[in-house]
């Protein structure tokens, strides 16, 4: 029997009730956040905290961006559909979605399928892969982050996340490379596996991995890779989720080498669930056509005011050039970064960045040392060795280096 590890009753009262892996434990307490507005949060005892996680990103104009509020307000007061049975009927507002994030995409990948999670999108993508290519294999990367549901969690790279689960119950069709192998052994890994029952279909790569670290990974490995899938008959899937609708510093990664599949999520809901993957006709058309009941859906997906939240955070993003800001800011952070000698390494990419500590769980302490200072920022780093800064994109840029002095100060007393 496993040891049991929690400390349910160092918990906050108003969690007791949950199971133990829900919201971290802290032992300074349990935050309860209450209130959020731009680039801060309040929580229950009326103190303020500068947001530098953005919900993990999916917040990219920030809390209650006024413009997203507005269209929550005219939804309800003109009794908008929130949720239909849009996989049925369609609605005004997943249509509307649809247009607008294939407006957005790489040409050619101009089809969407509209899910909730990143997670149920890169699940929809490996099923999609696989009635394509006929072959239930994936390839993935170590390091790799894509999820936590019971398929996910078993593609993610990073073995912590596994770690509560035996070996015994790994999926065959699944296996790990290190990002930027030499491509002879991933031709070789492909080849090999043609002829079994689990042959290789798909690979599923971060272009950036973002839970590890902000791992940029090189253009002319991942050109020389879709290559060399092609060529064994596999399909390149992308996972956004993280880097999508203007985080790294453009659009999409998927602008530079286009992927078979692209899964997007995150940034997309403006706060809302909402996810989706987007790819080609003729990979799509694997799936049946639609006649009344769907081979693949949920009760949410295409939920009605998730789209209209969605929609309006895309046109923003796209009418006040926040990719390309982030572009800029990022290259600010990385020579404001560039002389520190408390860090190992940072790594930005657009504003994505993450400060590697160089200590397996120094990122977890420095987010505490913050969080005592009313700074909200996470570890990251498959040991948490890292913290990762995720700001809104339209963050004022006197607050984004005012709140990094801070942590820059804090970093160095910590190393003294």
């Amino acid at each position: 029997m496993r040891q049991k590890t929690s400390k349910i009753s160092m918990k906050n009262p108003a969690l007791k009730n949950e199971y133990p892996a829900g919201t971290a434990l802290f032992d300074d307490g349990q935050i309860l956040f209450d209130k959020a507005y731009g680039n801060y949060l309040t929580d229950t005892r009326g103190r303020q905290y500068t947001d530098l996680c953005m919900g993990f990103g999916s917040l990219p104009l920030g809390h209650n961006h006024p413009e997203i509020v507005s269209t929550i307000e005219s939804a309800l007061s003109d009794r908008r559909i929130l949720t239909s049975m849009s996989d049925v009927y369609a609605s005004q507002a997943k249509s509307q979605l649809i247009q607008r994030i294939s407006s957005l995409l790489p040409q050619g990948l101009d089809q969407i399928g509209l899910c909730v999670t990143g997670s149920d999108a890169v699940e929809l993508a490996l099923k999609t892969a696989a009635l394509a290519t006929q072959k239930p294999g994936v390839l993935a990367l170590t390091g790799g982050y894509h999820g936590l549901s019971l398929a996910t969690t078993y593609l993610t790279g990073i073995s912590k996340f596994r770690a509560p689960f035996p070996d015994s119950w790994a999926p065959s069709h699944i296996r790990y490379v290190e990002p930027e192998v030499d491509m002879a052994q991933i031709q070789k890994i492909l080849a090999d596996s043609q002829d079994s029952p689990t042959a290789i279909g798909q690979m599923i790569v971060e272009p950036i991995l973002g839970r590890s670290g902000v791992q940029e990974l090189s253009i002319s490995w991942l050109r020389e890779l879709k290559e060399t899938l092609a060529s064994n008959g596999c399909l390149l899937i992308y996972d956004e989720v993280y880097t999508g609708f203007g985080r790294a510093g453009r659009m999409f990664q998927a602008e530079i080498i286009q992927p078979d599949i692209l899964c997007l999520a995150k940034a997309l809901g403006g706060g809302m669930p909402m996810a989706c993957i987007a790819s080609t006709p003729e990979i799509l058309s694997h799936w049946p056509q639609n006649t009344g009941e769907a081979l693949h859906t949920g009760t949410y997906f295409g939920h009605g005011l998730s789209c209209l939240v969605a929609d309006k955070t895309l046109e923003i993003i796209e009418r006040d050039n926040l990719s390309a800001r982030a572009h800029d800011l990022g290259l600010k952070l990385k020579r404001f970064l560039k002389a520190s000698e408390a860090l190992k390494e940072a790594r930005v990419v657009g504003l994505m960045c993450a400060l590697d500590l160089g200590y397996d769980g120094k990122g977890v302490q420095l987010a505490n040392t913050l969080r005592a200072k009313g700074i909200i920022a996470v570890a990251g780093g498959a040991s948490g060795e890292c913290l990762n800064i995720i700001p809104a994109l339209n963050i004022c840029e006197d607050l984004l280096f005012e709140t990094m002095e801070v942590i820059m100060k804090t970093t160095n007393e910590d190393k003294k």
